[in-house]
């Protein structure tokens, strides 16, 4: 099975020996993987770097490195050109976002997002033992969102038309769910909210960093797709480099919330040092803990597929949606 591989410590070295990539850090060998055991490379740290023959082997090994900015977006990813499809789908894309097709297809992934974190409350929820209200709660909470959500689905209008709409749907049910976080989170991880940027507590940490490893995987799946990265549904240019990546992820981030709550479930200690940071060892535990994640079944998924398969398979699916709509919009 191939994985990322991640440079995140100031200081980190990525160098080639022979059909190897190793990553070295003040001289010391942290991690050695062949190519073949690779399918992409994540730049995911301030003061990381990697040698010219690292790019050239990677150029020609079909793998695409990834550079990812101070709060984890990607911001340049490094391919070879000659390896890439034409993404022949640009005009429809541009297309897509004035036609109902559109809706109802971003009403699908968001519903998707909300009813996977659902299952995130209920799996833990249950797995702490906790009340049965808990559970009862966030689904009462979410029910009119989703009852408001089927509305937009069926209203037959264009993206463009209810994009805001969608956009606040998304908002409350989120505000919901990461209430229902809190109350699946020990004291000692001091969460009180989703935080994007500076966060201080160690679920918003980690839940950052895996978010950042999702959209290198939901990245590298568009780059060998027919789509263009750069023109988005939800989102825009102007809020992301790549906008398209943002909206393809959004109904797996639920499966890494559910990744980050069982990694923390399981510590002993704390993961911080003294200066609030998260410690080397505990993220590179928790890098081996996602990756192992990544292949594994995930536990609501209807066809017992992993997250790789998952993601492929939204992909695959948006390429259908819009080559049909387009289709029918021709034929008219």
């Amino acid at each position: 099975m191939k994985r990322a591989i991640v440079l995140d410590q100031f200081g980190s070295f990525l160098a080639r020996d022979h059909d190897n990539l190793v990553v070295r850090l003040r001289g010391e060998v942290i991690e050695t993987m062949s190519v073949s055991q690779i399918d992409r490379v994540v730049l995911a740290g301030h003061g990381v770097s990697i040698s010219n023959a690292v790019i050239l082997l990677c150029a020609k090994s079909n793998i695409p490195i990834f550079c990812l900015d101070s709060i984890k977006r990607p911001i340049a990813v490094l391919m070879s050109p000659g390896l890439l499809k034409r993404n022949h789908l640009t005009s429809a894309q541009r297309r897509f976002s004035s036609l109902p097709e559109a809706t109802r297809f971003v009403c699908g992934f968001i519903e998707d997002k909300i009813r996977g974190q659902h299952s995130v409350i209920e799996y833990h929820a249950r797995s702490l033992r906790l009340s049965p209200i808990v559970r009862k709660h966030f689904e009462y909470k979410i029910s009119p969102h989703l009852s408001t959500l089927k509305s937009v689905f069926e209203s037959d209008r264009s993206l463009d038309d209810c994009r805001e709409e969608i956009f606040l749907v998304e908002a409350r049910a989120a505000n919901e769910y990461w209430k229902g976080i809190e109350s699946l989170l020990d004291f000692r991880f001091r969460f009180a909210g989703r935080v994007h940027r500076h966060a201080k507590d160690p679920f918003n940490q980690l839940a950052n960093y895996g978010y950042a490893i999702l959209s290198s995987a939901v990245h590298r799946e568009i780059l060998f797709s027919n789509l263009n990265p750069s023109i988005g549904l939800l989102h825009h240019r102007r809020v992301a480099s790549y906008p398209l990546v943002y909206d393809l992820m959004e109904p797996f981030r639920p499966i890494v919330d559910h990744i980050v709550l069982t990694f923390l479930h399981r510590q002993h200690s704390d993961p911080q040092d003294a200066a609030g940071s998260l410690r080397p060892t505990v993220l590179r535990r928790f890098r081996k803990f996602y990756f192992d994640h990544e292949h594994r079944p995930q536990p609501w998924s209807k066809d017992d597929r992993t997250l790789q398969q998952m993601i492929h398979g939204r992909i695959a699916d948006f390429e259908q949606t819009l080559e049909k709509a387009i289709d029918k919009v021709g034929e008219n």
